[in-house]
Order: C-alpha cells, then structure tokens, then sequence
C-alpha cells in the first residue's frame, strides 16, 4: 500500500513540474498537496 501512495505522489509531483514548469517551489509544493487532498477525497468516495 505505501508503494502505491509513493508512486501516486511522485507522479503528481512530475505531472505539476511540466505543467507548471515556472512556479517556485513553494507553489509547487501547494499545487502537489491540493491534488492528493482531490485524489485522496475521489479514493474515499470509491472506498465508501
């Protein structure tokens, strides 16, 4: 499980470095967590 957690965080984190290439990396780091909070919120409404 926490593999699977790894690898999610590591490609949203290469997803938002090519979308958003000119963000420092406080921005970065805020745009990172708000789309595992979305991820995480879509996984519960699957597990429920």
């Amino acid at each position: 499980m926490v593999h699977i957690r790894r690898a999610r965080r590591a490609k949203i984190a290469t997803e938002v470095d090519q979308e958003l290439p000119d963000l420092t990396e406080g921005e970065r780091r805020r745009v990172r967590e708000a789309r595992l909070r979305e991820q995480a919120a879509i996984e519960a409404e699957d597990f429920v």
